[in-house]
């Protein structure tokens, strides 16, 4: 049994989701025997018909108040007996209290009714409490066996805090609770869903966007059937979601979503008439909203290669987690490698002999989920090497291929040391954002402004547009960095960017020469139009 099954929320279950009995499963790492056994149990589906759907706001709900149910409130001196079933008193004497290595206390005793073995944990401000409820249930000395716990222990006094009891709705569940919902279009929405995923291959997390965007069109229509839409409610839509305080953006992709959506239903059966494209049309922003959406240019903060040196040589190596964040920063200045895909290697996939780190698909969480293999660019000396003292560190604590590269820290019983102090353990980093953490610390560590991981990828760009003695070298670090063509890194990387502008334009004025920034470019294009022009002679 996975320890999420052991929560009283369903945490990946969305209240704005419609799931079948198999996605709900998945999305509450529960069995599929074990959801059939709450639809006995009395949560209820969206509707009659097959495959049975549920919606998601019924379950968190459902499940809260099955929880509820399961518990058994037990006052100080109290215990739950798993023979009984049922609350207890605990044997006369045999009460013992022992310390957890993760703080706190348990709480040890036998039943005085069927003897069964009795535990409970009790926080240490309510030891006092619970020893005096359990004293008034005895006559006499010696009610208590000896125990590892302090002296001062004894001392403590409860502070409780009467009332504190939690809603049954559980936490984000009241919203949606009490929206009305329309069965046939959840059914509709939920084809949709799949179409999206499986034909125009969207990632479930693009189709938690669309699904927000589909309810606020719901909303709006008061969850009436999608059977027609006419120009007038296209209108009334968009002016809607600016009175609710969207963005332009944000506006422009509900509304896309949408005409989607309804482009598609029209396209089914008993929908072709009832649906015009022309009404469709309105769902659209005006030519000047649409281009006011484009994003504003602004200066590319990335680091210099000196500044990313000087990071590394500050950088400590006196514990395991040290060592691992210094890999990270060299891993990231060697290969510009996206922070989703970093948190995601395996030790078999860096190749020290050839200087090369494999990103299967499958495997790294790479975007799209392209099969990418990246050569390590030696920028500055002694940046390979740290790289190799780290894997053979690694090794010698006795991580395999399957391991992860980056790992997270041991958290497993020392909970009074610190984070850094910590070994590392064989799990993988929760997410990206104990990345950009790392990076954080250690630039602000050296004095400098803090860098986010996409910001190598910039200074890796930069390095093919000044450094680049050929075409050759643009486009292998082009690959490098995941892009099919070279032309798409100099698109979006390799522009004029605008601090070059800033400073082409104010040289100019201060009476200095313009820096020529595409010296390069422009050399290997003449060097290439008179490859051209000798091949038209001897033509």
């Amino acid at each position: 049994m996975s320890r999420s099954s052991k929560r009283r929320e369903l945490w990946g279950v969305s209240d704005t989701t419609t799931y079948t009995i198999a996605e709900l499963a998945e999305a509450s790492d529960r069995s599929v025997a074990t959801i059939s056994g709450w639809l006995k149990a009395g949560l209820t589906t969206i509707d009659d018909k097959k495959p049975a759907m549920i919606y998601g706001h019924v379950a968190n709900a459902w499940h809260t108040s099955w929880w509820e149910k399961r518990k058994h409130s037990t006052l100080p001196g109290e215990f739950y007996c798993c023979g009984c079933r049922e609350v207890c008193k605990p044997k006369p004497h045999s009460v013992r209290f022992v310390t957890r290595s993760t703080g706190g206390l348990n709480a040890e005793a036998l039943c005085s009714r069927c003897g069964t073995r009795l535990n409970r944990g009790i926080k240490q401000c309510d030891l006092a409490s619970f020893q005096d409820a359990v004293a008034a249930q005895l006559d006499g000395l010696g009610r208590f066996i000896e125990s590892d716990t302090s002296s001062n222990s004894s001392r403590l006094r409860v502070d409780r805090h009467a009332g504190s009891t939690q809603s049954s709705q559980g936490k984000g569940h009241g919203r949606n609770a009490t929206v009305p919902r329309n069965s046939g279009n959840e059914r509709l929405k939920h084809a949709f869903f799949d179409h999206e995923v499986h034909a125009m291959g969207h990632d479930h997390k693009t189709i938690q966007s669309h699904r927000a965007g589909l309810l606020r069109f719901e909303e709006f229509c008061n969850f009436r059937d999608f059977g027609r839409i006419s120009k007038a409610e296209a209108v009334a839509f968009k002016l809607r979601l600016k009175e609710k305080g969207l963005t332009l953006p944000v506006i422009l992709a509900n509304l896309a979503i949408v005409r989607r959506f309804l482009i598609w239903l029209g396209q089914r059966p008993g929908y072709r008439r009832s649906i015009s494209v022309a009404s469709i049309e309105f769902l659209n922003l005006t030519t000047k909203e649409r281009r006011s959406c484009a994003g504003m240019e602004r200066i590319v903060d990335c680091p210099s290669p000196g500044e990313v040196d000087r990071v590394l040589k500050l950088m400590p190596v006196r514990t395991p987690v040290e060592r691992r964040d210094k890999a990270i920063v060299v891993m990231f200045g060697l290969t510009a490698i996206r922070s989703t895909a970093l948190v995601t290697l395996r030790l078999k996939h860096i190749d020290l002999e050839h200087e090369i780190v494999y990103q299967p698909g499958r495997e790294v969480s790479t975007k799209f989920s392209k099969n990418l293999t990246t050569v390590m660019i030696p920028i500055e000396p002694g940046w390979i090497s740290l790289i190799r003292e780290y894997v053979d560190f690694l090794r010698t604590e006795g991580f395999v291929d399957s391991d992860p590269l980056f790992p997270r820290a041991d958290i497993g019983g020392i909970q009074a040391t610190k984070v850094s102090f910590r070994p590392l353990s064989k799990e993988f980093l929760s997410d990206a954002q104990i990345i950009n953490r790392v990076l954080k610390k250690a630039f602000i560590a050296a004095g400098l402004t803090p860098r986010k991981p996409h910001s190598f990828r910039h200074m890796h760009a930069k390095l093919a547009d000044s450094r680049a003695a050929s075409m050759g070298l643009a486009k292998a670090i082009a690959a490098n960095l995941g892009h099919d063509r070279w032309t798409t890194t100099q698109e979006n990387y390799g522009k004029l960017t605008l601090e070059e502008r800033m400073k082409i334009i104010r040289s100019a004025f201060d009476g200095e020469a313009a820096p020529d920034i595409h010296q390069n470019e422009i050399a290997e294009f003449l060097k290439a139009a008179v490859e051209i022009a000798k091949k038209i002679r001897k033509g």
